[in-house]
């Protein structure tokens, strides 16, 4: 049987494998942590020649990685469902000159605004911009001109691209998560999916592994239930001792 400090150390160490579980798995659903990495982006791009008109968006032809942001090969438009601060990085090549700037939900962004002076060279614009779920996000021409994207280049190996653009997730939106540390709230996460992005807003319903795993823990940590003592024989009994008789009042003396 397991001494006293054995078994003080096995319940401390099972304690400790649940607690971590749990807490594991509240972490991985915190929508304002990101302990997953980004949960949100997309990579989109064109290698076919489009006319743009004034106040027109570029078409985007295919999609290479698309993740919680939605988007139909051959769209002008991407729609964000994260909560979040993002990074845009777009490159273009037009035969003429150009100006181009972001629109979130028909609204320029003034600090997206680009421009290239020279047609038949690239255009590059980058930014961070807060984003809710729902926002929907346009490249779009504000020049005064119709726009050419230049003809992939020819190539019997590949295709070139004329049109990138890029965006992803890359912290949380203070706005919604607020000040860090985040006090704790039960039950916060899912009580609202659309604030909160809740990573699995039917966990309540399903048994995650991580529950699984606390399961097989505490099944393994429970004490087998003691069995009653066992009864000791009953005693053998003392064996007797042989009687002893005394010869002294037999003794008889005779004299010769």
């Amino acid at each position: 049987m397991p001494s006293d400090v054995e078994e003080l150390e096995q319940k401390l160490t099972c304690k400790i494998e649940k607690l971590y579980c749990k807490f594991l798995w509240n972490l991985r659903r915190e929508p304002c942590l990101m302990l997953n990495g980004s949960d949100a982006h997309a990579s989109v791009y064109s290698n076919t020649v489009h006319t743009t008109l004034t106040g027109g968006n570029i078409v985007f032809d295919l999609s290479q990685y698309a993740t919680n942001i939605d988007y139909t090969n051959g769209d002008d438009y991407l729609v964000v469902r994260r909560n979040g601060l993002y990074s845009f990085t777009w490159t273009a090549t037009f035969n003429e000159p150009c100006i181009l700037g972001l629109f979130i939900n028909n609204v320029v962004d003034t600090t997206t605004v680009v421009a290239n002076n020279s047609g038949a060279t690239v255009t590059v614009g980058s930014q961070m911009l807060r984003l809710l779920t729902g926002d929907k996000i346009e490249l779009r021409n504000l020049g005064l001109n119709p726009l050419t994207s230049a003809a992939p280049a020819v190539n019997p190996l590949y295709l070139t691209q004329n049109v990138d653009f890029t965006l992803f997730k890359i912290a949380p939106n203070r706005d919604v998560c607020g000040p860090f540390p985040i006090p704790f709230e039960k039950g916060r996460c899912c009580d609202d999916v659309e604030k909160w992005n809740c990573a699995d807003k039917n966990h309540d319903d399903q048994i995650s592994k991580c529950e699984e795993k606390v399961y097989k823990v505490e099944k393994k940590c429970e004490r087998p239930p003691t069995p009653p003592p066992v009864p000791c024989p009953p005693a053998p009994p003392a064996p007797c001792e042989p009687e002893r008789h005394s010869h002294k009042k037999h003794r008889r003396h005779h004299r010769h």
